[in-house]
């Protein structure tokens, strides 16, 4: 497991959502770990100043204004695949203008290649005509002579 994973898990510990076998395992690792054992500290601060801090009068209409946020959002739903994308698989414009440019001259190599090699056999090239006639039904009877040859 990594980090995120046992951060994940000290998470559910904070909440009293984790399993023995679970726990075992994540206390093993913030023994180890400086990281995710500041991680918790850090929750545990959290924790702390919300349940200090006062209580905060609500407007009425704000149940209003957060029902209405996922129609205004919903246009962004492009910027983070679009953010999504940059980040998992970035390149470098020039890096793929290079790519890109290779891979023409190594087509246009190749087709050069291909036709030089079919022109320089040293046969002529021959010309063949095709004709096509439609099938023709004949009806009779043929005799056939026989010549006796002594």
């Amino acid at each position: 497991m990594n980090c995120n994973e046992y951060q994940e898990l000290v998470s559910a510990l904070m909440d009293n959502e984790l399993q023995e076998p679970e726990s075992a395992t994540t206390f093993h690792h913030l023994g180890e770990c400086k990281r995710c054992r500041n991680y918790m500290r850090t929750l545990l601060q959290l924790r702390s100043a919300l349940t200090a801090s006062k209580e905060v009068a609500v407007p009425a209409t704000l149940d209003e204004k957060v029902l209405s946020m996922p129609l205004h959002t919903a246009t962004s739903h492009r910027s983070r695949f679009s953010e999504f994308w940059k980040e998992k698989f970035a390149v470098p414009a020039p890096a793929l203008a290079a790519a890109f440019l290779l891979l023409i001259a190594s087509l246009a190599t190749s087709m050069l290649f291909l036709s030089e090699r079919q022109t320089k056999k040293g046969e002529p090239q021959k010309v063949v005509y095709v004709i096509g006639l439609q099938p023709v039904e004949v009806q009779g009877t043929h005799n056939q002579t026989h010549h006796d040859i002594q």
